[in-house]
């Protein structure tokens, strides 16, 4: 890259103390778009000016970055990556017409929200505010009676797994509690401001939770992170049972196969022969475990050599007598 002129060095300058991009990103990005960046124009024509310029625009290119699939760091982010670039990010810029397909179609199909269309964190943070009691919550935290309210406006049951998907979502510290910075992020990620398109996605998830495995597993896991009581590192085994019987109900996915319904037993041998909690590694495990029973309910896959948590071992013996794939022991 030549050096830079006087001018450019400053718009640089500028462009880093903005955005927070390292210096090479900066270059690349205020070259790729002609050094124009405060021509950025919204939806309706509007001219920004100053700040509103460059933040729009770098918040669009971001936008591009994504649709593209080139990272501001790839090495061979060359003059063609650059064009692609801007040509994307015009179109991104661009006013719609009403009788063509915008780039912003693209976010919709997928089920999110363009970045440049994100939501603003003052209309979230407005919103957090809006459940939490200023009198009795803690700062930055929405404590029992919001959380529950605002599961109630997102029409989500307190009974079943439909709950822990927006639990999930704002990263929910312990149940009946939730952080400004998780709401917000969480939020902000999907593109949802106002309760209306919160309630439209987390409706889409919940059906959607027994078919797509990795949303099951993200919304699994949290529920050890949210399910321990504060201090602790592990789950009781009352609350893991509870949660277990939850999470493997509908609208999530139910642990059986053809002849053998895994979660009763699993239920009861825990409760006959299990007295200790339930630690991070039982409970993921648990889900593998799950998955594999799902797939082979012979249980094929087991043996004596497999790396299985010793629990999971015992299970299986207990599985097997109850099923009668082995004779049951008799004193």
């Amino acid at each position: 890259m030549p050096p830079l002129t006087p001018l450019q060095r400053n718009q640089v300058s500028q462009f880093m103390g903005l955005t927070g991009v390292p210096e090479k990103t900066a270059q690349r990005l205020l070259k790729a778009s002609g050094w124009k960046i405060e021509n950025a124009s919204d939806r309706n024509g509007k001219l920004f000016t100053g700040f509103e310029a460059h933040m729009f625009s770098y918040n669009t290119q971001r936008a591009a970055f994504f649709l593209t699939g080139f990272s501001s760091r790839d090495e061979d982010f060359d003059r063609k990556s650059a064009l692609r670039m801007v040509a994307l990010t015009d179109a991104l810029l661009s006013t719609p017409r009403p009788d063509s397909a915008t780039p912003l179609s693209f976010f919709a199909a997928n089920g999110s929200a363009a970045p440049g269309a994100m939501a603003t964190r003052d209309s979230l943070d407005k919103l957090f505010e809006s459940y939490r009691d200023a009198k009795t919550d803690e700062r930055d935290t929405v404590s029992v009676d919001g959380t529950m309210a605002y599961f109630k406006a997102l029409g989500v049951s307190l009974e079943d797994a439909s709950m822990l998907v927006p639990m999930e979502i704002v990263q929910a510290p312990t149940v009946g509690e939730i952080s400004k910075q998780g709401f917000i992020d969480g939020w902000k990620a999907v593109g949802a401001d106002t309760i209306p398109k919160q309630k439209a996605y987390v409706i889409k998830q919940v059906n959607k939770l027994s078919t797509d495995i990795d949303l099951f597993k993200r919304v699994y896991r949290h529920v050890f992170v949210c399910a321990r009581e504060k201090g602790q590192k592990a789950i009781s085994l009352e609350n893991a049972l509870t949660y277990w019987q939850i999470i493997f109900s509908p609208p999530g996915k139910l642990w059986v196969t053809a002849s053998t319904d895994w979660l009763k037993l699993w239920s009861e041998f825990l409760t006959t022969n299990w007295t200790k909690s339930v630690n991070k590694d039982m409970w993921n495990q648990t889900f593998e475990f799950a998955q594999k029973t799902m797939q082979d309910e012979t249980l094929s896959f087991w043996s004596e050599e497999s790396a299985w948590p010793g629990v999971i071992d015992e299970f299986v013996v207990f599985a097997k007598e109850k099923r009668g794939d082995v004779p049951m022991e008799t004193d």
